[in-house]
């Protein structure tokens, strides 16, 4: 009996609680099913809303007018967290009108769900930021606001927010809009999340006025100008958007400390994913490719990591940083670039680690003007057409250590004019001339422990005034007819230890090669050719014999000529 009365007291609390439940659900109404949309997409199209109920123009500035509004409206709700008001099911045409929805200056919590507002127009002036054109606005409110399933086409801006915190605006469209489909100034802890802001004129989402600690995902974005676009907004996350645009698919602007991860972006003119003054931002995971310009552009920005990203297929290079120091790129794809897979112009102190770039029109990877003080290592660079890593002009001490650069069109590494480098630990096989390269007057490097078989010109060919080069442990064998070569006035060059077997020469250098120490070279059955420059010491020493000759021969005869007077 006990345990039967246990039971049926156990049945009757839970059908008291699931009938309070029931009461609430009822109590709250609508309220409570907007609401639990924070964890399910809605199931209405946002392009075939339906039961819109016709509506002037939405304007309330402070809590005493929203709230006598929801009262002549019946607006669901208190206002509170537990129950905001809702507005809802509205289809507002704004022509004429600066807003379509605006709520300003509140405190009050609400909710603007599957609503169509269009026609909104900005003030010529002096409206800032209350006549903005926007289908909705929400502007200095600190209540929670969530912003959901709204169609805000054909406006000057989609959705406009302003001075907001913890908020949310998701899954509405944002499109053919005047200037952007959602615009956040001076916003934090933003959820901007699973839109669709398409056709717009400037930018699809604009972050800007020192907008911080927002998360910007999910979102589908094409606009003329910037798919998202963050100017003077740092720490925020912009991941697993799809960006389209003519320029920019997403651009920070001294935004630093910033997440872009997980980005598909493809544009037509510019770059997939720019930094622009922006540092200790993180940039991951990005797909950038068939951009018109690069898939991933570092301008002015450092301390920056750029990892995991692939950037294939763009009209000029994969990974270009300009004037930008102390960055991390590494375990990036950049194939089948028209150009360079990575390009390094001016830039200092980064790190270039474990890429691959493969198959580029140009060059793997390139540093160019003055980019000093770089590490590329372990790096693929093979298969492009001319050079898989080239540093010219490229300043001093730059370490090139551990990459592989086989079959390429020319050279598997060249170092133009490019001084006091490291070149250590390289595989440079079976490229169309040399292994690696050393041209006009790069001077004071050392190349070690490489290996550069099959080469079809030679291993390692130094040419045209390189000098105080040390070339040292490395390994150049098989096919090509030379071993190292060494050409026109490079002088004073240290070339010890190398082991070239199998080439027609194992060590060559020309009569206008002087000074080089040659030594402990293994070159097996090749000829160690270093002969024109015996030639060269015989020469001088058979000028200096005759010229001693001569001029014994010259006093000699004086001093005949002076006895042959004294007699006389």
């Amino acid at each position: 009996m006990k345990k039967t009365s246990s039971r049926a007291s156990l049945v009757a609390a839970t059908i008291s609680v699931f009938v309070s439940l029931l009461l609430l659900a009822g109590m709250f109404g609508n309220t409570l099913a907007v609401a639990s949309m924070a964890n399910t997409r809605a199931g209405t199209s946002l392009t075939t809303l339906t039961s819109l109920n016709d509506h002037v123009p939405i304007r309330a500035d402070s809590d005493s007018e929203f709230i006598s509004l929801a009262a002549s409206e019946d607006w669901h709700g208190d206002g509170s967290f537990a129950s905001p008001y809702v507005i809802e099911n509205l289809e507002i045409n704004a022509t004429g009108s600066f807003d379509g929805i605006y709520v300003g200056n509140l405190t009050v919590c609400f909710i603007i769900a599957n609503c169509s507002v269009y026609g909104a127009i900005c003030a010529d002036s002096g409206g800032y930021p209350y006549e903005y054109g926007a289908g909705i606005a929400a502007v200095n409110d600190t209540g929670f606001v969530v912003i959901r399933n709204n169609l805000c086409d054909g406006n000057s801006e989609g959705i406009f927010i302003y001075g907001l915190s913890s908020f949310t605006v998701d899954r509405n469209t944002c499109n053919n809009n005047d200037y952007d489909g959602i615009n956040l100034y001076a916003c934090v802890q933003g959820q901007i999340e699973e839109n669709i802001c398409s056709g717009n004129a400037n930018t699809g989402i604009y972050l800007a006025g020192s907008s911080v600690e927002n998360s910007i995902t999910g979102n589908t974005v094409s606009a003329e100008g910037y798919g998202i676009y963050l100017y003077r907004s740092g720490r925020n996350s912009v991941a697993d958007n799809q960006c389209k645009s003519d320029g920019h698919g997403i651009l920070l602007g001294s935004s630093g400390n910033c997440t872009v991860s997980g980005n598909i972006c493809q544009v037509e003119t510019l770059s997939g994913i720019t930094l622009e003054g922006s540092n200790d931002s993180t940039v991951s995971g990005n797909t950038c490719s068939d951009s018109g310009y690069y898939g991933i552009f570092l301008d002015s920005s450092s301390n920056d990591s750029v990892y995991g990203n692939s950037c294939d297929g763009n009209k000029y290079y994969g990974i270009f940083l300009g004037g930008s120091n102390s960055n991390l790129i590494s375990k990036n794809v950049c194939d089948s670039n028209s150009f360079y897979g990575i390009y390094l112009y001016s830039s200092w102190w980064n790190n270039v680690t474990g890429n691959t770039c493969d198959n580029n029109v140009h060059y793997g990877i390139y540093l160019y003007s003055a980019s000093v003080n770089n590490v590329v290592q372990t790096n693929t660079c093979d298969d492009n057409l001319e050079v898989g890593i080239f540093l010219f002009s490229s300043g001093t001490e730059n370490a090139l250590r551990g990459n592989d650069c086989e079959n390429n069109g020319h050279y598997g590494i060249y170092l133009y004019s490019s001084n006091r480098s490291q070149v250590i630990d390289n595989i440079c096989h079976l490229n169309g001339f040399y292994g690696i390269y050393l041209f006009n007057e790069s001077s004071n490097n050392t190349v070690r422990q490489n290996t550069c078989n099959g080469n079809a010109g030679a291993g390692i060919f130094l040419y045209l005034e390189c000098g105080n080069n040390t070339i040292e442990n490395n390994t150049c064998n098989g096919v090509s007819s030379k071993g190292i070569y060494v050409l026109q006035g490079c002088s004073d060059n240290i070339i010890r230890g190398n082991t070239c077997t199998g080439d027609t020469e194992g060590v060559s250098i020309d009569v206008t090669s002087i000074g080089n120490s040659v030594t402990a070279n293994n070159v097996g059955g090749a000829t160690d050719n270093n002969d024109w420059a015996w030639v060269v010491a015989g020469i001088v020493l058979i000028a200096v014999l005759l010229a001693v000759l001569v001029s014994r021969r010259k006093r000699q005869k004086a001093s005949n000529n002076g006895k042959r007077k004294s007699k006389r």
